[in-house]
């Protein structure tokens, strides 16, 4: 990801989890009240904030427990927790330097390794702090991934658990050609939960599900929903030299041709029959091994190996796959036993003997080997094996190893695979290990290019460039640096063999740095221990973009007397935890506090009714007319000047509506701007913002419920409607329709509204926020008016400012708004009691709160009065 982007808020998810149970959201002595996943995937390089904030009601201290998980294929990158004012940052130093405190820890019987492994793809962070009575923290963590194409597409998948509300936002400049949602999370009644948007080149994924929604998906329990939401998309794609990106001297190249022809293979399974295969194993592996015996190309050549301590191969050599073969190979997959020793080593050199006697021109061999246990005759060293494999393939295809269960030494395997252009892949002992073999195999089993060589003229520091075979369905993804960010003279080739003629493809010629580094890290760490300066190459990149990987751990800082945690990335080889309760945000008390007190809130609050509704509860939203011009309404001349002329591009009075909404103790929604238009306009806009359109550009009732839905919901608790909350809005029409009281009476809300006439006394956004949000509007505009890229008609007319750069202006200018700001405008308005000391500054938004709403304002938003109602823009 460039480093520019990284000043910009993200947006979407890829495989994370996240894990939260009903009963955390209690809300007798703390409060959950922010919860959020915001992931942002942009040239298939994902980048993934998860925010939690917790407050402390209680009188006494309580340790706050925060667990996420991710994917294992992603490096934690950014680890903060803010506490009463104060940040602790997570650290990323080399694996050494973090020892002693990580040894310290383990000495005291602490649970110092942060980060496990749980299920086939996921990695669970965990960590806690003691929060002081009345206080509040942060949590946020980041991690970085870039998403693998495989059977034609990416996937995203988010496992989530109750109360964790999801947005994905995805852009690729190549323009996205499909998107889906799928898995657990997607049926039923949560499928009404999932809003997608998909324009050209941007796709917007929305998860809000309600409480009923929660309770009614195919993986929901007594605790609400837990299953997977998966994003399925591709991009758009041509039979060129694919998708270069270049970014601050730094490229990434994205190669994946389409529509060529297939070249048929010639492939050797090895399958492992000893005793420790017995059962389940050996069953399923034969149910896999017919399946893809059946998905065969005629024009392919396969041949069969079985092994324990001896070798059984099916043919001694290989033979096309005509119906009489394939059924006679069938019914040798049948008859598979297991029982005696493991003689790897054998099996391998004579499955790669049957492939070099049998050089068919045209044809992309492949060698597949399944076991689930380490050598135990013949040749049991791991390095000479490795070497003598490494002999008699010499580099002329690819060797798949895949490990079945956790007895085997998947290390070893995944070294083997490395030195022959292969992957390893681990196959869990499950309902589905037959299935799990069969998808592997899809993967490899349509290639359309062989020798495949990635050249860039000017290019240097480059990743992988020589691959044995593209497959179908798969990504091919180069990066590096230009050599003295020499642009013109860059030029990138791919050179390849496909069938029956050579392939060259030639060029003339954002997110680009980091996947650099991710790409680099990644292969250096995979090079082998024994190569000590691709070690320490990996290991500096690691430090320099603060990537947790097997070389480095994140110590993650606390206040002074906590005891320090260290994270550790485990490796592929530890078996995933078993047997433990779920992960979850949790408050227990902390040791050797006790309380004989306590209340239900912070502080000694006032009510609205026999409601108690919290400053974090309480919210005015409004209405604020815009145009697209903003020239200053007043100007000093000379005396007698009878004329001024003021620069605009002639746009002053066309308009448009930004609708904003805040929270009495200074938290912001995000804005939503409504267009006069009857469609959507189709440009790139920022994450941080609502886009909507109508005829009259102004709030109506269905642009009134779509705020409720889209934006309101995003206040603290409004996820599920958990707490009582209060919506102050003026007598506007559009606010006040029975639909829309419905709606609000649904999310636990009370609707209070100003009487016409007292807006400017009553209404905090009038009387203290809206018009330093113009100012700061303004003063955005006049930049672009005088320094700004600008565009002009064939007449010389100055062309205004685009859509997405006056949204970008708009959510500017509300980020610059203080929490202060916000909250004094609420005391001025008398809907909160008191101002909170030290709101100059945000602090993350931590301060105290400011006082309960006053119950004797109560009595006057409590009417239906309608001002006289605007009725839109002409």
């Amino acid at each position: 990801v460039p480093v520019c982007a990284r000043t910009h808020m993200w947006t979407v998810v890829l495989t994370l989890t996240n894990r939260l149970t009903l009963s955390f959201f209690s809300q007798d002595d703390w409060d959950v009240y922010s919860f959020h996943i915001n992931s942002t995937v942009t040239s298939r390089y994902a980048t993934t904030v998860i925010t939690s904030r917790v407050a402390n009601r209680m009188d006494e201290s309580k340790e706050i427990e925060f667990h996420v998980r991710i994917p294992k294929n992603a490096f934690i990158s950014k680890f903060q927790m803010f506490i009463d004012g104060q940040v602790y940052d997570g650290v990323v130093k080399a694996k050494e330097q973090a020892q002693q405190q990580y040894t310290e820890a383990v000495s005291r019987g602490e649970s110092a390794g942060l980060v496990s492994s749980v299920g086939r793809t996921l990695e669970e962070f965990k960590t806690s702090v003691t929060v002081a009575a009345h206080k509040k923290v942060t949590f946020e963590l980041t991690y970085e991934e870039l998403m693998k194409r495989t059977h034609g597409k990416y996937e995203l998948q988010i496992h989530a658990r109750p109360m964790q509300p999801v947005d994905v936002y995805i852009h690729e400049e190549a323009g996205i050609n499909f998107i889906d949602v799928k898995g657990g999370l997607s049926t039923k009644a949560l499928a009404n939960a999932i809003t997608k948007t998909h324009v050209n080149k941007q796709a917007w994924v929305y998860f809000y599900p309600t409480v009923d929604q929660q309770t009614m998906c195919d993986n929901c329990g007594e605790q609400g929903m837990n299953g997977d939401l998966v994003i399925v998309y591709d991009v758009n794609r041509n039979n060129g030299l694919g998708d270069i990106k270049k970014f601050a001297g730094f490229f990434v190249h994205h190669f994946a041709p389409s529509n060529l022809p297939r070249i048929s293979k010639n492939v050797v399974f090895v399958i492992d029959k000893s005793g420790s295969m017995q059962g389940r194993k050996i069953e399923q592996t034969r149910i896999a091994l017919i399946h893809i015996l059946n998905d065969l190309a005629e024009d392919d050549h396969f041949g069969l190996i079985t092994f324990d301590g001896n070798i059984f191969p099916w043919k001694l050599e290989l033979v096309q796959s005509n119906s009489k073969n394939v059924e006679s190979a069938k019914n040798f997959a049948r008859n598979i036993q297991a029982g005696g020793y493991t003689d790897i080593n054998q099996a391998l050199l004579q499955g790669a003997n049957m492939l070099n006697t049998h050089d068919r021109e045209g044809s992309a061999s492949i060698l597949i080997l399944l076991t689930d246990g380490q050598p135990t005759k013949g040749v049991t060293n791991l390095g000479k094996i490795q070497s003598n494999v490494r002999e008699a393939v010499a580099g002329k295809f690819p060797v798949y190893c895949l490990g079945f269960g956790f007895d085997v030494d998947f290390e070893f395997l995944k070294k083997m695979s490395l030195q022959n252009n292969g992957v390893a892949r681990r196959i869990y002992v499950d309902s589905d290990a037959d299935l799990q073999l069969k998808g592997f195999y899809e993967e490899v089993a349509t290639p359309l290019l062989t020798d495949v060589t990635m050249i860039y003229v000017g290019g240097t520091n480059l990743t992988q460039t020589n691959f044995s075979q593209y497959y179908n369905g798969s990504e091919i993804v180069v990066a590096g640096q230009i050599t003295d960010n020499d642009t013109e003279t860059f030029t990138p080739q791919v050179v390849a063999i496909s069938v029956m003629f050579d392939l060259r493809y030639l060029s003339a010629v954002i997110l680009v740095i980091e996947v650099w580094a991710y790409l680099t890290v990644k292969q250096l760490q995979l090079s082998g221990p024994e190569k000590e300066q691709v070690k320490k190459e990996a290991l500096s990149l690691s430090l320099k973009y603060s990537f947790v990987t097997p070389l480095t751990s994140m110590v993650v800082t606390k206040p002074l007397g906590e005891t320090i945690h260290v994270l550790h990335k485990p490796k592929e080889s530890e078996a995933p935890q078993r047997g433990k309760p779920p992960g979850r945000q949790s408050i227990s008390r902390h040791r050797g506090t006790s309380t004989r007190h306590r209340s239900d809130n912070v502080g000694e609050h006032k009510h609205i009714g026999d409601k108690n509704i919290q400053p974090s509860h309480i919210t005015n939203m409004d209405e604020v007319p815009l145009t697209f011009d903003i020239p200053v309404s007043h100007t000093v001349e000379k005396k007698g000047t009878s004329t001024v002329a003021i620069r605009t591009t002639g746009y002053e009075k066309s308009s448009f509506t930004v609708v904003l909404g805040c929270h009495a103790n200074g938290q912001k929604l995000p804005p939503m701007v409504i267009f006069k238009r009857k469609t959507l306009p189709k440009e790139k806009f920022p994450a941080e913002i609502i886009i909507k359109a109508n005829e009259k550009g102004w709030m109506d009732e269905e642009m009134m419920k779509d705020w409720l839905r889209e934006v309101y919901v995003r206040r603290p608790g409004g996820f599920f409607h958990a707490s009582p909350s209060l919506l102050i809005c003026d007598s506007m029409r559009a606010h006040l329709t029975a639909d829309v009281k419905k709606l609000v009476k649904q999310m636990n809300c009370e609707l209070a509204v100003i009487p016409g006439g007292l807006t400017k006394e009553l209404q905090p956004l009038d009387i203290g926020v809206n018009r330093p949000f113009k100012v700061r509007l303004r003063a955005a505009w006049e930049r672009w008016m005088t320094g700004g890229d600008h565009s002009f008609t064939k007449s010389g007319r100055q062309r205004r400012a685009s859509y997405a750069t006056i949204c970008q202006w708009i959510v500017d200018a509300w980020a610059n708004m203080s929490a202060g700001t916000v909250v004094r405008a609420f005391a001025k308005a008398g809907i909160v009691s008191e101002e909170p000391h030290g709101t100059e500054s945000d602090s993350d938004g931590e301060d105290s709160e400011p006082g309960m709403f006053d119950g004797d304002l109560a009595q006057l938003f409590n009417s239906d009065t309608e001002d006289e109602d605007f009725d839109g823009f002409e």
